[in-house]
């Protein structure tokens, strides 16, 4: 296949070409041909690497790795982050049922006041009522 026939199938230049060719030059994978036209003829090895799908099976380990490293880094943040969520939110229903608590607490003390000073009231009201001696 010829250098240009190569570009517009990968489209991509030719200095990206060369990047992709390289390991396949290094491997023996391919050759280089003038005999009919100038470009690369594949070799045994390269014909076996292409029916047992060698650099399709690398490029899934690559995108198995990656879909690792993300995973095993998103869940522990996810995690964390659904932590923190669910502490601030039982914080904030405690810290309103304890606010509940004191409001009912303080209306209690209040209660008791204003009976305190009724019952002061009433025996200020009734001078008679003497207290027992035992004299």
């Amino acid at each position: 296949m010829s250098f240009d026939e190569l570009q517009k199938e990968l489209k991509c230049d030719r200095t990206k070409c060369e990047l992709i060719f390289s390991p396949l030059y290094s491997n023996e994978e391919i050759k280089y041909t003038n005999v009919d036209v100038e470009g690369l003829i594949s070799t045994r090895k390269g014909l076996t690497a292409f029916s047992e799908k060698k650099y399709l099976k690398e490029n899934d380990k690559i995108i198995v790795n990656w879909l690792r490293n993300f995973v095993q880094i998103v869940i522990p943040v996810l995690a964390l982050l659904i932590a923190y969520v669910s502490l601030t939110t039982k914080l904030e229903s405690l810290k309103t049922q304890s606010d509940k608590e004191l409001q009912v607490v303080k209306k209690s003390m209040l209660e008791q006041k204003e009976r305190i000073k009724e019952l002061e009231n009433k025996t200020k009201i009734h001078p008679n009522h003497q207290k027992n001696d035992s004299l």
